[in-house]
C-alpha cells in the first residue's frame, strides 16, 4: 500500500496538468483569503474619509472599495488576454505542433510556411497587377 502511493506521488510530481491546477487552486485560495480581509477593511476606510469630508452625495453609498477592486482585475485580466495571448490572433509564420518534434521537422513546416507565404503574395500582386 504504501509503495503504491510512493509511485503515484512520482506521477503527480512529473504531471505538469496536475501541478497547473493545483497551483492556480492555491493562487485562487490566498487570493480569495487576502480580498475577503481587506475588502471590508477598505469599505470602512471609504466610509471613514466620505465623514471625515461631510461628503453625503451618491458616492457615499456606493460600494466603492469592491467596485474599484473588480474593475481592476477586469483590466488585469484584459490586459493580459490581449497582451500576452493573442498569440493566436496573429499568424506569426509557423506551427506549434508536438513537443517531441525534431527540429529538422519543424524546420520543413517553417520553411513550407514561408513558401505559402511567399505564394500567397505573389498570386495578390498578381491579382492587383491585372485589375
Amino acid at each position: 500500500m504504501v509503495n503504491k502511493n510512493i509511485k503515484n506521488s512520482k506521477k503527480f510530481r512529473k504531471s505538469t496538468k496536475i501541478i497547473g491546477i493545483a497551483n492556480a487552486f492555491s493562487g485562487g485560495i490566498f487570493l480569495g483569503i487576502a480580498l475577503f480581509h481587506l475588502l471590508p477593511e477598505s469599505v470602512e476606510g471609504f466610509e471613514g474619509y466620505f465623514e471625515e469630508i461631510k461628503y453625503e452625495g451618491v458616492f457615499s453609498k456606493m460600494p466603492l472599495a469592491y467596485i474599484f477592486a473588480f474593475c481592476s482585475y477586469c483590466l488585469v485580466l484584459f490586459v493580459e488576454k490581449v497582451a500576452f495571448d493573442s498569440h493566436s490572433l496573429i499568424d506569426h509564420g509557423h506551427d506549434h505542433g508536438p513537443a517531441n518534434d525534431s527540429t529538422e521537422l519543424q524546420s520543413k513546416r517553417d520553411s513550407t510556411a514561408k513558401d505559402d507565404k511567399k505564394a500567397n503574395c505573389k498570386q495578390s500582386i498578381n491579382i492587383s497587377i491585372t485589375k
